[in-house]
C-alpha cells in the first residue's frame, strides 16, 4: 500500500474513532503516530515531532500557569462585583454575562460557570426568581466568549493552529491577535442581542426539576497572601510577555515556559500540582494530530485530500461559501461530539482546502473557533451544557429555543467578517 493511501486511511480511521465517542481522544491521535512509524510512512523523528513542537510546549506551559492562577481567589473576587450591579433580573444577567465572559478567558466554560453557580442560586433566592431565567443566558456568554482573547485557552488555540500551518507547509502564520479580531464583531453582536432581548427567551419556570449545582471552591487549598500576589504577578507578566512577544523578540512558548517555571519556583504549585494542572488528553491529542498532519504533508496526501474535499464541496471557490461550509459542518457535528475533536479533525482539512484555493487560512480558522463555541443545542455538545441543563431545569426544547438566534448571529457575522478581513 502506498504511503499516500496509508496516510489517508489513518486519517479516516482517526476521524471515525473521534466521532464514535468510545475512545479517549488521545488514543486515536497518538496511536496514529505509532502506526505511521510502524508502516514506514514517517521516520520516528517525523511521526513524534508534535511532542517537541514549540506550540505544544506553549500549550503545556500555559496549562501550568493557569493552574497556578486557579489556586488563587481571583475568580471569587471578580464575582463579588455582581452584587454591586443592582437587584433587577436584567441587571444581574448583564453583570454575570460579562463576568463569565472574562472568566472564560482564563479557564474553560464549565469551570467558569461552576464558580458562578452558587452566586446565581443565592441571587435568585434573594430576588425570588427562577434560576432558569439566569443560568442559560449566562452560559451563552461563557461559550461564545471562551478563549476569545489570546491568553490561556486562546493562546493554546493560536499555538495549535500555527503548529498545523507549519506541519502542512502553509506559508501563512497567525498573528497572536488574528483569532480575536476574526471573532470580534460576532461576539459583540451576540452579546448585545443577549443582553438586550435574547435573555428573555429563557423560561420563567424550569421545565424539569432543578438539580442544584454546588461550587468546588472548598476543594482548593488557599495560598498565603504573599503567594497569591505572586501568582497574580506571574500570570500578568506571562500574559503581557506573550502579547508583546513580537516587540521584545521572545517566542511565546519561551515566555509561557518561564511563567510555568515561576509558578513552581515560587511555590504556587508543587510538582504534583503542576503536572496535575496539565490536561494530558489535550497534549497527546494535539501532538498526535500534528503527526498526522506531517504524514499528509510529507506524502503529498495533503494536496490530494484538499482536492477531494474541494470536489465534494461542488467546486466551490468563493471564499465566503468556503467559510460557510467550514462553519455549518463543524457546527452540526459539535452538537453530538466534542468541539475539541471536531476542531482537530477539521483544522488540517480547512488548511489544505485554503492552500489549494490560495485562500488565507486565518479567516477559516476563526470560523472553526466560532463553530466550536456554538455548542448550545444538546447536552452532548459541551460539558458546560451538560452541567447547566439540570442546574437550570431545561429541556432539549428549551435549549433549542434559546440557542438558534445566537448561533445564527455568531455564524453569519463571523463568516462575512472573517472572510473579508482575511482575503485571498
Amino acid at each position: 500500500m502506498s504511503p499516500v493511501a496509508i496516510s489517508i486511511g489513518v486519517l479516516v480511521i482517526t476521524i471515525i474513532m473521534f466521532m464514535s465517542g468510545k475512545f479517549p481522544f488521545a488514543l486515536p491521535a497518538a496511536g496514529a503516530c505509532v502506526i505511521l512509524y510502524m508502516t514506514g510512512v514517517l521516520k520516528a523523528s517525523q511521526a513524534f515531532a508534535g511532542f517537541q513542537n514549540t506550540n505544544v510546549i506553549l500549550i503545556f506551559a500555559m496549562m501550568i500557569v493557569t493552574g497556578g492562577l486557579n489556586r488563587t481567589n481571583f475568580a471569587a473576587h471578580v464575582t463579588k462585583i455582581a452584587y454591586r450591579f443592582g437587584k433587577s433580573e436584567h441587571s444581574i444577567i448583564i453583570c454575570l454575562y460579562l463576568i463569565v465572559g472574562i472568566l472564560s478567558q482564563f479557564m474553560n466554560a464549565t469551570v467558569a460557570l461552576a464558580i458562578l453557580m452558587p452566586i446565581i442560586y443565592s441571587m435568585c433566592d434573594e430576588l425570588e426568581i427562577s434560576p432558569a431565567r439566569i443560568i442559560f443566558p449566562v452560559s451563552i456568554g461563557a461559550l461564545s466568549w471562551v478563549g476569545w482573547f489570546p491568553v490561556a485557552n486562546g493562546a493554546s488555540a493560536y499555538g495549535r493552529y500555527n503548529g498545523f500551518l507549519e506541519s502542512l507547509g502553509a506559508s501563512e502564520r497567525l498573528a497572536i491577535w488574528d483569532l480575536w479580531l476574526g471573532r470580534l464583531p460576532a461576539v459583540i453582536l451576540c452579546t448585545i442581542f443577549m443582553l438586550i432581548w435574547g435573555w428573555k427567551l429563557a423560561p420563567k419556570a424550569p421545565s424539569m426539576p432543578i438539580q442544584e449545582a454546588k461550587g468546588r471552591s472548598g476543594d482548593k487549598k488557599m495560598l498565603s497572601p504573599a503567594k497569591e500576589k505572586t501568582a497574580y504577578m506571574i500570570f500578568l507578566m506571562t500574559t503581557a510577555g506573550m502579547l508583546a512577544g513580537t516587540l521584545i523578540h521572545i517566542d511565546s512558548w519561551v515566555v509561557a515556559s518561564l511563567g510555568a517555571m515561576a509558578m513552581c519556583g515560587f511555590g504556587i504549585l508543587n510538582d504534583k500540582e503542576a503536572f496535575g494542572a496539565v490536561n494530558w488528553n489535550i497534549i497527546f491529542l494535539t501532538a498526535g494530530s500534528l503527526g498526522i498532519a506531517n504524514a499528509l504533508s510529507e506524502t503529498g496526501a495533503a494536496q490530494l485530500v484538499g482536492n477531494w474535499l474541494q470536489i465534494a464541496m461542488g467546486g466551490i471557490t468563493n471564499p465566503y461559501l468556503v467559510g460557510a461550509v467550514f462553519f455549518v459542518v463543524p457546527f452540526l457535528l459539535t452538537q453530538v461530539m466534542s468541539n475539541t475533536a471536531v476542531d482537530n479533525v477539521f483544522t488540517p482539512l480547512a488548511i489544505m482546502v485554503c492552500m489549494s484555493l490560495k485562500i488565507n487560512p486565518a479567516g477559516v480558522l476563526c470560523i472553526l473557533r466560532v463553530a466550536g463555541s456554538c455548542s448550545f443545542f444538546t447536552p452532548m455538545a459541551s460539558p458546560a451544557i451538560a452541567y447547566v441543563m439540570p442546574a437550570g431545569g431545561y429541556s432539549v426544547k428549551d435549549l433549542a429555543k434559546m440557542s438558534w438566534i445566537p448561533c445564527m448571529i455568531l455564524g453569519i457575522v463571523c463568516v462575512l467578517f472573517s472572510m473579508t478581513i482575511f482575503p485571498a
